[in-house]
């Protein structure tokens, strides 16, 4: 009960399942800082990590190829 609750990464993924649209990765991350700023700009969250510098960012997890 602290104030308006952070967007969650669950919240957008139930969204996104229940209204049958698709996400991508940038769009999520572009939301989360979004909501971010909306909730207090300038104000950093104590649980919110930084955004990575473009160069630290990883990948999304892709599958490994099949053993042959």
């Amino acid at each position: 009960m602290n104030g308006i609750a952070p967007l969650t990464y669950s919240t957008i993924g139930e969204w996104s399942r229940l209204t049958a649209t698709p996400v991508h990765p940038h769009e999520v991350e572009a939301l989360i800082v979004i909501d971010a700023v909306m909730r207090g700009p300038g104000k950093p969250d104590k649980d919110e990590q930084p955004v990575a510098e473009k160069s630290e960012r990883r990948a999304w997890p892709t599958r490994k190829p099949a053993a042959p």
